[in-house]
């Protein structure tokens, strides 16, 4: 299993975090070098989000578009459950927690207070223990969300998050993990 990318919403569905991971970041292609291209052939038909074989890297449009179909789908997906199959009818239970497809996954983490986290990784390389992993990572990332983003004096709630401190230990964690999850598979 290899995290792709992690977003970070909102109880309202607005994306207030969003971090590429690994190849996946330095590797896709950027809307500059879409140009570049154009320039080269103006008239070569680029379909929207490909060029070439590889992905163009979304715009920040195209990722808050994502993030609030995804806040979507689990408020729907929340409701869907009847109330009588609820364990705890005081805590928001439900929702989507995992999404299944060809090519990857979506883990969803919600916390109580309403922020959710989800996490695209690479499904070609989940294994049986890729739930557990990212339970333990999506507790791992809620503490350093707690310790470096609510704690700092200078975050205002539910507004995008811009924290050097969290980058970097994002940044790490999730690169140890992945390059310890390509070994192990």
């Amino acid at each position: 299993m290899v995290v792709f990318s992690m977003y970070i919403i909102n109880k309202a569905g607005g994306l207030i975090y969003q971090r590429d991971f690994g190849k996946y970041a330095k590797f896709v292609k950027t809307e500059k070098e879409n140009a570049e291209r154009l320039q080269q052939d103006p008239t070569a038909p680029i379909p929207p989000n490909e060029y070439d074989g590889k992905f163009v890297k979304p715009s920040g449009n195209q990722y808050l578009t994502l993030a609030s179909t995804f806040h979507g789908l689990h408020a729907i997906s929340k409701e869907l459950i009847p109330p009588h199959a609820r364990t705890q009818p005081e805590e928001e239970n439900g929702g989507i927690e995992v999404l299944d497809a060809d090519t990857f996954k979506i883990y969803c983490y919600s916390t109580p207070t309403g922020t959710k986290f989800f996490y695209l990784f690479d499904a070609k390389k989940f294994s049986n223990d890729g739930v557990s992993t990212m339970e333990e990572c999506c507790k791992w990332v809620y503490q350093c969300y707690v310790d470096f983003v609510m704690k700092n004096p200078f975050y205002e709630l539910e507004m995008p998050i811009k924290c050097s401190l969290f980058d970097e230990h994002l940044d790490k964690y999730i690169g140890n993990l992945n390059s310890t999850l390509k070994k192990s598979n």
